[in-house]
């Protein structure tokens, strides 16, 4: 494993962790990547992951140094070591005589460490200082803990500045959270350990020197050739009744103008009156008149209403108060029994006009053919298609009258189940 990484121009480093150990099975061995070597060149500020169990042995611990990606704005690995050492002792510990209490050693620990994060998580540079000089003050009693406070975390300015929050830079603020930790940390036992157990560590250096390294890479090089997600395209192919692009706009009713789906140089008008989306000047509408894919693009760009919508949903509440105030008259004879049945027979004799008025709509449709091969032939009469127009828009006028004289026979689209 070590020679393959050289080969590949891994940096390898290795802890001598005999200087303060006598356990030989302990090991410890780290890696870094070319590219996590470029990345942590140019960066200031680290975040340090331990993931345990990460093996079927349960004994190995894998650190993790993540920084933020510039180009990508994530948490990104820089280098990892892999290590069965669970020692996290310090060189200088506070000690106490004897006579303490198991209470009142626990008590004094307690204290220590909340005396210890306060000073952490301290933002004010002159109460940063003051709770430091309170807390040298609570250890005096313990001169070997206070010498090593002083040599590794407050001796100088420098030392300060490496972890104080006060002098985080406002571009570094991030690293004050787990953010970058934890979404690493769910990424790497949920996308590339597929939640499952790793049983042999060389396992976990390949997926680490591999899939992750591979992962990572792409999405720099996907920023660079800036292939992302599209954006959305209905500002683009929406033009409202002012003539620009989006519907900032309180008043939606005029003619919006809507991008053809095939035709780049295609554009269709769809008039908006009364806040109600009515018709477009497309041949779907015009041969069907129904509403096309050009007004339901408009409708969810605007989240208007159809106007056959409202109008069925009109006729509806008038059906239902008509019935309503038909059942408060509870008076029946014979006579309106009879008149009843009568109106019944006549309905069964109409019918037959509503079987031929149906024929002759499908005959209509397959005529569709032979009048768009009349668009090609010069010299048509316009006022005998003008006639034929006017017949036609009338039939369907009175198809329209019957539909909506008789409506509570249709199903409402809002209440169909």
């Amino acid at each position: 494993m070590r020679e393959k990484l050289l080969s590949q121009n891994y940096c390898i480093f290795t802890g001598n962790l005999s200087a303060y150990s006598n356990k030989a099975q302990h090991f410890a061995f780290g890696f870094q990547s070319p590219s996590q070597m470029m990345l942590m060149r140019i960066s200031q500020s680290f975040c340090l992951d331990a993931i345990h169990n990460i093996s079927a042995c349960n004994i190995e611990i894998l650190y993790s140094f993540i920084t933020r990606h510039s180009d990508t704005g994530k948490g990104s690995p820089v280098a990892y070591m892999i290590t069965n050492d669970h020692s996290h002792n310090l060189d200088s510990k506070v000690k106490l005589d004897a006579s303490y209490t198991s209470e009142q050693l626990g008590k004094y620990k307690y204290e220590l460490k909340a005396n210890l994060k306060n000073i952490l998580i301290e933002s004010d540079e002159n109460e940063f200082l003051r709770k430091i000089q309170e807390f040298r003050l609570c250890i005096q009693s313990q001169q070997q803990f206070l010498a090593y406070f002083k040599r590794k975390w407050i001796g100088t300015e420098e030392l300060l500045r490496r972890w104080g929050r006060p002098y985080v830079a406002n571009d570094h603020q991030r690293y004050l959270t787990n953010n970058y930790m934890e979404s690493w940390h769910n990424q790497l036992k949920t996308i590339y350990f597929g939640h499952t157990c790793i049983r042999r560590l060389d396992c976990l250096v390949f997926i680490l020197t591999n899939d992750v390294e591979f992962f990572y890479n792409e999405e720099v090089e996907r920023i660079y050739i800036q292939n992302g997600q599209m954006d959305d395209m209905l500002p683009f192919i929406i033009i409202n009744p002012f003539n620009e692009i989006g519907n900032s706009m309180e008043d939606f009713n005029g003619k919006w103008t809507v991008k053809s789906f095939t035709d780049e140089t295609q554009w269709y008008q769809v008039n908006v009156p009364n806040n109600l989306i009515q018709n477009c000047t497309c041949l779907n509408f015009a041969s069907r008149q129904i509403l096309c894919k050009h007004a339901h693009l408009l409708k969810r760009f605007i989240g208007l209403d159809f106007a056959y919508t409202v109008q069925r949903e009109n006729n509806h509440l008038q059906l239902q108060r008509s019935l309503a105030s038909e059942h408060e008259v509870a008076v029946v004879n014979e006579e309106v029994e009879n008149e009843t049945n009568t109106v019944v027979v006549n309905s069964r004799n109409n019918s037959v006009w509503l079987q031929r008025i149906i024929a002759q709509n499908t005959t209509l449709h397959y005529q569709r053919e032979d009048l768009e091969q009349l668009i090609d032939v010069p010299g048509i009469d316009e006022a005998e298609l003008q006639v034929i127009s006017d017949l036609l828009g009338e039939a369907m006028n009175c198809i329209d009258t019957l539909r909506n004289a008789n409506s509570f026979h249709f199903r409402n689209l809002n209440t169909q189940r």
